[in-house]
């Protein structure tokens, strides 16, 4: 299929996406995601259980990082601590001694990473490229969630009262786009090329 204007771009890439649904068969489709939703939920449980433990070594870094990138630029000086006031399941991040953000198992970005992953894997294309975009993905959803910890903590400190909305909406909204960024520009790409 051929779009002759450029306009017509994102309708032309959304007929795409319904035509490789629709070729490889919708039953396969719906298969196939099943199958990545079950995969995705083992592996959670299983990495959240047994692999990274009540905390996990990739919140820790996450909130070192976010702490050494606040302290770093001179915006808000704070220490992460863990465990906080006996609490075996999140890590607070302290400016001056009191307590600032709690970063629990959560908010470390792993299920979204996953989410990714599941996205890329349900639509056709080359397994290398699939591969080397996922890294680069992954890669990229784990540095913009450590900038998400330091502006939530820099909010926390700063905007107290809108510090939960910025958590539980604007953040949440910020980082689902970005995947879904991700996961369009990488169909763009792929399926234009297919179709040349």
């Amino acid at each position: 299929m051929v779009c002759w204007a450029q306009t017509f771009t994102n309708h032309c890439l959304s007929i795409q996406i319904y035509k490789a649904i629709t070729n490889s068969g919708f039953s396969q489709f719906l298969l196939k995601f099943v199958g990545i939703l079950l995969g995705w939920i083992i592996l959670d449980l299983v990495f959240s259980e047994y692999i990274q433990g009540p905390i996990g070594w990739l919140t820790w870094i996450q909130s070192y990082a976010a702490s050494g990138i606040l302290d770093g630029l001179h915006l808000l000086s704070t220490k992460v601590v863990y465990p906080y006031q006996n609490q075996e399941s999140l890590i607070v991040l302290m400016p001056q001694h009191s307590p600032l953000v709690k970063v629990g198992f959560g908010c470390n970005a792993l299920s979204l990473s996953l989410l990714f992953v599941a996205f890329m894997l349900l639509f056709p294309g080359k397994l290398q490229s699939k591969l080397f975009y996922l890294l680069l993905g992954i890669i990229s959803i784990h540095i913009l969630n450590i900038i998400r910890i330091g502006a939530l903590t820099l909010m926390a400190k700063e905007y107290p009262e809108i510090a939960e909305l910025n958590h539980k909406y604007i953040f949440t909204a910020i980082m689902y786009l970005f995947i879904a960024g991700l996961w369009y520009f990488w169909l763009a790409k792929n399926l234009s090329s297919s179709t040349k």
